[in-house]
């Protein structure tokens, strides 16, 4: 998928791309966000994205470190990440 396409639900289709080249990952998805929560949430406090800055993810993996900066930067802003961009404009 283009960098630059525009999704409804950023996390389902990650989820599902990746899904749909290895059975196994979606079982694992959920596990590596959760895992992975309390460095995101260190990392984002340390960087302090904000409302109206752009924020860019790469590997994205299951996405949840681009969708928690998303949250942040919003509203007014836009987070990309290497398979999506979030929110739709």
């Amino acid at each position: 998928m283009a960098a630059s396409r525009l999704v409804e639900d950023p996390r389902a289709q990650l989820h599902g791309m990746w899904a749909a080249v290895s059975g196994s990952w979606a079982a694992q998805a959920e596990f590596v966000d959760a895992r992975h929560a309390a460095t995101t949430d260190r990392m984002l406090q340390s960087t302090m994205p904000r409302p109206g800055e752009r924020v860019l993810e790469l590997a994205c993996g299951p996405g949840g470190v681009g969708l928690a900066a998303a949250a942040r930067v919003a509203p007014g802003a836009a987070a990309r990440s290497s398979c999506l961009t979030w929110p739709p404009r």
